[in-house]
């Protein structure tokens, strides 16, 4: 049989069938894509602005305020960036390692992070904002110390209020034992208001580098208990206003505490800078 008559009958036919073979694909590959994006906003929308946790709860649940969930870890996921994590009721929430911005407060008087040998809330959120409210965050037992209680890596701005600080005393390396400590390469201020740092081996730590400035607010606030209450090195600025530092205050290299001339220094330590009160 000729070819010359196959050729015209056959030719157009294997054309339609690729053409159609090619647009199914094509929509399998729309449907995907579209599917996937949906997936992608269920999974962004599924973070919620605020959520709970509570002694009682479970971190399978959505941590919502009737389902509440047991850890700040495991609330941190279902929480969106710039939210708030609040604690119904009395309990231990665990160490957590925060990356995005977000609230950490405590409704009760019992709102508390155990960090035996570990760090009890590691910051390291780039150009963030977090706050840390009513907490209690406790390096005990003497057997297994914790390292660092709050351990800011990266943050544009943290905040403390009303938390205590305490029993945060490895020795495990020069870093450790720390209430509070301040080490980046980046820019950061640290606010502490009305709160109580005491039995770590040092109160606050501040170790820029790169070139990075460290500013440290101080409002309200006890250290005492310990055989440092701060520590300083290089671009590091102190603020304190109605403070009792009780313990020595060590400033290396061009580190500056500046007063408002109504804080308690043991040990006769002279401020770098008093400014008036107004």
């Amino acid at each position: 049989m000729s070819m010359k008559g196959v050729a015209p009958s056959l030719f157009p036919s294997l054309a339609r069938g690729l053409s159609a073979s090619l647009a199914q694909s094509l929509a399998r590959s729309l449907a995907l894509a579209f599917f996937a994006l949906l997936a992608g906003v269920a999974g962004a929308s599924a973070q919620a602005a605020r959520t709970w946790v509570s002694g009682v709860g479970d971190d399978a649940n959505p941590c919502s305020r009737t389902a509440p969930c047991k850890t700040f870890a495991g609330a941190i996921s279902k929480t969106a960036d710039g939210g708030i994590i609040d604690v119904l009721d009395p309990g231990g929430f665990g160490a957590v390692t925060i990356t995005k911005g977000i609230t950490l407060r405590s409704i009760s008087e019992g709102g508390s992070i155990l960090a035996s040998a570990t760090n009890g809330i590691n910051i390291n959120a780039p150009e963030k904002v977090v706050s840390l409210v009513n907490l209690r965050i406790d390096g005990a037992p003497s057997s297994a110390p914790g390292l660092i209680g709050v351990n800011v890596i990266a943050a544009n701005f943290v905040s403390l209020e009303n938390c205590l600080i305490s029993g945060f005393k490895s020795t495990g390396s020069p870093t450790t034992g720390v209430g509070v400590r301040i080490a980046s390469g980046r820019n950061v201020t640290v606010s502490i208001v009305d709160s109580i740092l005491r039995d770590n081996l040092v109160g606050v730590d501040m170790a820029p580098s790169g070139g990075a400035r460290h500013n440290l607010q101080l409002v309200d606030v006890k250290f005492a208990k310990q055989p440092i209450s701060l520590r300083a090195d290089a671009l590091s600025i102190i603020t304190a206003r109605g403070s009792m530092v009780n313990e020595t205050v060590t400033l290396t290299n061009g580190a500056q505490l500046r007063s408002y001339g109504d804080n308690i220094f043991a040990g006769g330590f002279t401020p770098s800078q008093t400014v008036p009160l107004k």
